[in-house]
């Protein structure tokens, strides 16, 4: 015999392949993290902080006496009738507001409600001219 006989098994198995085995993370890393893992919360645990939550039922007041005020709808001031810090009594008025939208045009409301008026005249002009082309296509 020229081979030992361990040498002609091995090559009569291997027109199949070779055998490969899937090796995984290596197990001194994957605890070295399991460890690093378990110190970083017991350090949390001891060191960190974190925010607790209570639900109370109540009326939250400033200490300062400072209060936010917003005004009911919107608008400009017109009239500031209170000074920073000044002491207020409830109902008191701070402040005056002008409502009025705001328009492109600068001189008021006169001009544009014109611009309105002549904007439906000629709205209603182009639906009398609509009417009149259908009426005459209905009757031809």
């Amino acid at each position: 015999m020229l081979f030992r006989p361990e040498v002609s098994q091995s090559n009569a198995t291997s027109w199949i392949g070779e055998l490969r085995l899937a090796h995984s993370i290596p197990t001194w890393i994957a605890s070295c993290s399991a460890v690093a893992l378990a110190a970083s919360l017991i350090a949390y645990g001891i060191f960190g902080t974190y925010a607790r939550k209570a639900r109370v039922s109540g009326i939250l007041v400033s200490q300062g006496g400072e209060l936010n005020v917003t005004a009911p709808s919107i608008g400009r001031v017109m009239e500031l009738r209170i000074k920073e810090g000044q002491t207020v009594l409830a109902g008191e008025t701070l402040m005056v507001l002008d409502t009025d939208r705001p328009t492109e045009m600068p001189t008021g409301t006169k001009e544009t409600a014109a611009l309105i008026n002549e904007q439906i005249e000629n709205r209603l002009n182009a639906l009398a001219s609509q009417r009149q082309s259908k009426d005459s296509l209905l009757r031809a």
